[in-house]
């Protein structure tokens, strides 16, 4: 071969070999173009991806927060699952096929929101094996405490002569706030007046949608802000005693007006109705108890049907009508409760025993003295109280009568206290009966550790028995501003009695008898705080205080029993909060009394701004768990 040849064919050679590398880079170039293409449309994709996690998490977290809110305060799960959708819309998110919403309640204050969006606008992420589904979650908790923790007290200005009147016949007032109830007896109406204005609230209202008649001793009971009590329909003509039905009823005083239930009972005589915080017991002349759940009026567990009080049998024991309901009463302590019920002029004392469900234990039922007449003129039989030690705890139960005198019982057999009778008869001795008329129930003031007790109604002298002393207190009243007193019945209330007599006339009465009352006071009932799953009590505090010399304090259990401060005497309040959080949780409510002791010089209620107290927690928002 040539060397022009060999020459030729190594630069074709040379040439074929450029050519074959000319293409592999080519292919490395496209390919390297490819993947900068891809990367860059993953890199949009992952961005777009953030972005919608975040209007997706930004969404759940504010939609958590707004559903905590409400749940922990309406624990309705439709209105928070509204307002979660609510807040989702707001921020631009439509729920639908590829957008699915889910809502869930781990606890009575938090809210779970997850949102999942199972087709988000990506090019390729989803190609390549991810950002094809987004899902965000958020869990908001709630420490809200209920409405009913934060309150303000207002005390009126004191109570004064109190010379107001109504139209009813009443027997024994109940304050609610301002307000001074009367249910008046044997008839169907409630009479109401406003101790500030000393005017009626309204005219008269009736108890039943049916008229009916009340007990003579319409012994009444408040559950809250609900007055219950007792009525008489002798007018039913189907049933073969002709004795009538009770029927138990109630007032609502935040709208005054009658409560939409009540309960009926037929066949089973008059009674007498006793109340606890949280059940409705009639002790019915039947020998029966009969137990309701407040508001509802639904029976309850252990009382379906009624309870035999085991009474002692009596011959020719009847369903007697209302006529001899004024021999009946109650009285409670410790868990049990004394009655008497009368029938034909024959009153038996017995007791209850309330956590038991069935009569008390060795406590066998008493006729009282003086009372099997055969007639009602031993009217004034029948009206209980406890004979008390200085301390004021019940040592006796004992019954005010006309013959004889006083009738006393040991608390736990019912049999005879001579020693608690004759400490009683001085004081009760002195009381002026006139024959068989109606006399007012005792009542016990805690403050003053005394118990009044009523004459006559015609006569109306109201006398007093020193426990401290064991002795008469030395002084006796009769309210005359509307001429003759015609008192019935007292309300103990801070350092004041506040006095009913008939035709609807209210009066007041200083515990040591000396006129009118003169003290500002007011109560007012708080409910726990429900705050991370633990009932508390709220704080308290003084608001306006201007003018105010003393501001103190006293809290009750239910069961009247003073549970701040422990010694049962009044705490003043200074300008810091007051913690009742060391106070047993497990009442269902608790009652404070407030006093307010004006200045020398200052008129605390001149400015228009009643003194106050502040009831209450700092409220916290929402905020995010998870």
């Amino acid at each position: 071969m040539s060397l022009v040849a060999r020459v030729r064919r190594l630069i074709q050679a040379r040439l074929h070999g450029a050519e074959r590398e000319r293409g592999a880079v080519l292919a490395v170039i496209g390919i390297t173009f490819v993947l900068i293409l891809t990367s860059g449309a993953i890199a949009v994709d992952l961005s777009a991806l953030e972005r919608q996690g975040q209007t997706l998490q930004n969404s759940v977290d504010a939609a958590a927060l707004a559903g905590a809110s409400v749940w922990s305060q309406t624990q309705d799960p439709a209105a928070a699952t509204q307002i979660v959708a609510d807040v989702i819309a707001q921020n631009g998110i439509a729920i639908g096929p590829a957008m699915q919403l889910d809502v869930s309640f781990p606890a009575y204050n938090e809210v779970s929101v997850e949102l999942i969006d199972s087709d988000p606008e990506v090019l390729l992420a989803g190609a390549v094996g991810f950002g094809d589904t987004i899902t965000r979650g958020a869990t908001a908790r709630h420490l809200l405490c209920q409405d009913g923790c934060f309150r303000s007290l207002d005390v009126s200005p004191p109570v004064g002569a109190l010379t107001a009147a109504g139209t009813g016949d009443g027997f024994t007032p109940v304050s609610v706030g301002n307000k001074i109830y009367s249910v008046n007896h044997h008839s169907s109406t409630i009479e109401c007046v406003d101790r500030a204005t000393q005017a009626s609230c309204w005219p008269t209202q009736q108890l039943f949608s049916v008229p009916t008649t009340t007990m003579n001793t319409v012994h009444s009971a408040l559950i809250g802000d609900r007055i219950y009590y007792l009525a008489w329909n002798g007018s039913s003509t189907s049933l073969p005693s002709g004795d009538g039905y009770l029927q138990v009823g109630c007032w609502n005083t935040i709208s005054d007006s009658r409560c939409s239930n009540q309960a009926d009972l037929f066949n089973v005589g008059h009674g007498v109705l006793y109340a606890t915080d949280t059940a409705l017991y009639v002790f019915a002349a039947n020998r029966d108890v009969y137990c309701f759940e407040p508001v509802t009026f639904n029976e309850c567990t252990d009382y379906l049907g009624g309870r035999n009080t085991a009474l002692t049998f009596e011959s020719g024991w009847g369903l007697w009508n209302e006529a001899s309901a004024w021999n009946s009463d109650r009285v409670a302590h410790a868990d049990k409760v004394y009655v008497t019920l009368s029938n034909r002029g024959a009153v038996y004392v017995h007791c209850w025993d309330l956590a038991a469900v069935s009569p008390c234990t060795g406590f066998s039922p008493t006729l009282l003295n003086g009372t099997r007449t055969g007639t009602n003129d031993d009217g004034v039989n029948g009206r209980l109280f406890f004979y008390r030690d200085s301390s004021g705890t019940p040592q006796a139960l004992c019954s005010q009568g006309v013959a004889p005198v006083v009738d006393c019982y040991d608390l736990d057999t019912g049999v005879d206290d001579s020693s608690a009778e004759g400490a009683m008869t001085a004081t009760l001795s002195a009381i002026s009966y006139s024959g068989g008329a109606f006399v007012g129930p005792p009542t016990y003031h805690p403050d003053s550790n005394r118990e009044f007790f009523l004459g006559a109604y015609t006569q109306s002298t109201t006398y007093c028995h020193d426990y401290v002393t064991s002795s008469p207190c030395g002084d006796t009243f009769n309210n005359t501003v509307f001429g003759p007193a015609l008192t019935y019945g007292y309300e103990a209330q801070g350092d004041c009695l506040i006095g009913l007599g008939d035709a609807g006339i209210y009066f007041t009465l200083k515990p040591d008898m000396s006129g009118p009352c003169d003290a500002a006071a007011a109560t007012i009932d708080i409910d726990p705080c429900q705050c991370s799953g633990t009932s508390v009590w709220p704080p308290v505090q003084v608001g306006d205080d201007d003018g105010v010399a003393l501001f103190e304090l006293r809290v009750q259990s239910p069961s009247g029993t003073v549970v701040l401060p422990e010694t049962g005497e009044w705490l003043e309040l200074g300008s810091g909060s007051l913690d009742l959080s060391s106070i047993d949780n497990s009442h269902a409510y608790l009652t404070l009394e407030v006093r307010v002791t004006p200045g020398l010089t200052l008129d605390p209620w001149a400015d228009g701004i009643p003194p106050s107290l502040l009831v209450g927690m700092n409220n916290s928002d929402p905020h995010l768990v998870d």
